[in-house]
């Protein structure tokens, strides 16, 4: 959150790229978009933005950009 407000950005303008419960909490308080990269250790369920990898990521913010 100290980024956003430092570099003036819109919360709107940031995504939150997390592969963790906390990381999803984070993202939730500070009204960031999240965008949930699973892994091994945690496969998110109940998140919008669910991502496989990288490349699901690049799809789903040029989706959310184009808007």
């Amino acid at each position: 959150f100290k980024i956003i407000k430092e570099g003036k950005y819109k919360k709107k303008e940031v995504v939150f790229i997390g592969d963790s419960p906390n990381d999803y909490d984070a993202a939730e308080k500070t009204g960031i978009n999240f965008f949930g990269l699973s892994n091994k250790f945690y496969k998110f369920t109940n998140v919008k933005n669910i991502c496989n990898n990288f490349t699901d990521i690049e799809i789903k913010l040029n989706k959310l950009n184009n808007t």
